[in-house]
């Protein structure tokens, strides 16, 4: 009974932080208990225990109680440890295993992306351009598009403007009109599918990575020769892992919102 009881005040401690983070001017005692539904006593016997350690403060002329920044500098700490490469790579290493292809890490710079990681398979007979440190434009390339699509409307329209479009291949996406409806596609699936669109029988799957701002800068990819990415195998077995290590990936660096389907 009493671990009940104590895991029920950890639970109305959270939904009082939980009430207060989207009002920083504060709530009043009596805002607060309507907002989580509790008394009034409950209410403040919680705010000041939070109170006592640092986490909530009261406005002595308005007697409204808001955040400190303490949480912020917990969840500094955390992010500080977090980096990219580190937290991804497990997941990378588990798509290279389980697909027995190459997988690339990327991250946005400007206009490009660079490869920062690279998985490759024993199953990988064909050599890919790809190589850490390899700068790519994001038009032509999976994990650029990836990235692009979930850019503001206003960024992807720059980014285009300031690249130089080159055919690499015939497949290669040159007119902007076709390059804002791919980029409509993508942001609809949460993937996208480079077409031998860079390199000649080279075909290749990309899924975004979201940071806790919500935005993409970064991408993972499934790379292999044509004939081993068919359309069936790519949207059955191949889509479904990028997306789910994605996910994962997006939710450890602090993606607030769910991740697209």
């Amino acid at each position: 009974m009493a671990e009940n009881s104590s895991v029920q005040s950890v639970e109305r401690t959270f939904d009082i932080i939980e009430a207060l983070s989207p009002a920083p001017q504060g709530l009043t005692l009596l805002e607060l208990a309507s907002a989580v539904g509790l008394p009034k006593s409950t209410v403040h016997r919680l705010l000041s225990t939070l109170g006592n350690r640092g986490y909530i403060a009261q406005d002595p002329e308005s007697k409204k109680y808001l955040l400190t920044l303490k949480l912020f500098e917990i969840s500094s700490h955390s992010l500080a440890g977090y980096d990219i490469l580190s937290v991804a790579r497990p997941y990378i290493q588990h798509l290279s295993r389980i697909t027995n292809e190459a997988v690339h890490l990327v991250i946005k710079e400007g206009r490009e992306v660079v490869y920062i990681y690279k998985e490759d398979s024993s199953n990988n007979t064909v050599r890919m351009a790809s190589h850490i440190g390899l700068h790519n434009p994001m038009y032509c390339t999976g994990v650029g598009k990836a990235i692009m699509a979930f850019l503001p409307r206003r960024e992807q329209d720059q980014i285009w403007e300031a690249t130089e479009i080159i055919r690499y291949t015939e497949n290669t996406i040159t007119d902007y009109s076709h390059m804002r409806k791919e980029l409509d596609h993508i942001k609809e699936c949460g993937y996208a599918i480079d077409d031998e669109e860079h390199e000649k029988d080279v075909r290749c799957a990309a899924c975004p990575i979201f940071d806790y701002t919500n935005m993409p800068y970064a991408a993972i990819s499934i790379s292999a020769p044509c004939s081993r990415m068919e359309n069936t195998r790519i949207i059955n077995a191949i889509i479904p892992e990028l997306l789910s290590a994605a996910h994962r990936i997006s939710q450890i660096m602090g993606r607030p919102e769910p991740f697209p389907r």
